[in-house]
């Protein structure tokens, strides 16, 4: 029997669940979904399993070759870390620049990611991000065995990989913003790998009304991709969003205007080159909350460490 080509991708946010069902070989999102819950998804293993199983069970859907999961970076600690030109193992380097960052003896009680740049052979940054290993430990306690994980990595990587894969990275730097309502993460990136990082926060969402902080969030964040892409301004204009706060016109349509005033281009981050999108189960909102969740359903097990 053939192996299947089908994966799936599932973001955990707050207290939701972004799903992105992928057929990998025929390069199609088969279906996007975000399903809100009573309560965080990594509260424990048996809430993960039971909405990931009634999810699938309400759709008839087939079973996928693996799931793989993405992670707010919020929920983390990301770092860019410059390796030296004598640092004969970069897997312990990392994890002592780790400790130091989060001011701890031992990284023990973190589950810590990285990516190598501009590659594995020659690298000379990281960019790393680190997870409390109790968050991880959700998955471990997961009892069925075709829902456990092949792959769990930061949706800050997730999305470098759907750039990758799905609209190509060249030389030529790419900027994309992922606005959630938890907090908004910039990140400018080319073939070489992630070249800068911004993090800004949505400190009075849910609490004031959208109509007094969409303004200042959208100035705020605009000046922030202005100040932080002024050494790159000649090199890219476009900039993709995705996430959220995307499909809230009141804040893009203000982030828009803003942008255009230092001179870059917004658009919607709705469809892909290289994927293409079944007509039935997805939808241009879906679409947008879920890049993560397609992202991460790009992985193949043994991808990530």
């Amino acid at each position: 029997m053939a192996k299947s080509t089908i994966h799936l991708g599932i973001e955990a946010g707050e207290s939701a669940l972004k799903f992105a069902l992928l057929d990998v070989k025929a390069k199609k999102v088969l279906r996007t979904e975000v399903v809100h819950l009573e309560k965080s998804p990594l509260s424990s293993s048996a809430f993960f399993e039971n909405a990931v199983t009634e999810w699938m069970s309400a759709h008839s859907l087939p079973k996928p070759a693996c799931i793989n999961v993405a992670l707010p970076a919020y929920r983390g600690t990301i770092r860019d870390v410059t390796l030296p030109a004598d640092a004969d193992d970069v897997h312990d380097y990392l994890r002592w620049e780790l400790c130091a960052a989060l001011g701890v003896s031992s990284p023990d009680d973190f589950y810590f990611d990285y990516e190598l740049q501009p590659d594995s052979r020659k690298p000379v940054r990281a960019i790393v991000a680190a997870f409390r290993r109790s968050l991880l430990d959700v998955f471990r306690g997961i009892h069925k065995k075709d829902l456990q994980p092949a792959v769990v990595e930061p949706d800050l990587f997730s999305l470098l990989n759907l750039y990758e894969m799905a609209d190509g990275l060249a030389s030529e730097l790419r900027c994309v913003i992922k606005a959630d309502r938890a907090g908004i993460l910039a990140a400018w990136g080319n073939d070489s790998g992630i070249v800068a990082l911004r993090w800004c926060a949505t400190t009075g969402l849910g609490v004031d009304p959208d109509s007094e902080i969409f303004p200042r969030l959208a100035e705020s964040l605009a000046q922030s991709i202005a100040d932080s892409g002024s050494s790159y301004k000649d090199a890219f204009k476009a900039i993709r969003i995705c996430g959220e706060l995307s499909t809230e016109t009141g804040f893009t349509d203000l982030l828009a205007q803003q942008l255009k005033i230092h001179g870059f281009e917004l658009s919607l981050w709705d469809s892909f080159l290289k994927l293409s999108l079944n007509a039935e189960g997805n939808f241009p909102r879906n679409v947008l909350h879920c890049c993560g969740a397609i992202g991460v359903a790009l992985r193949a097990a043994g991808d990530r460490k």
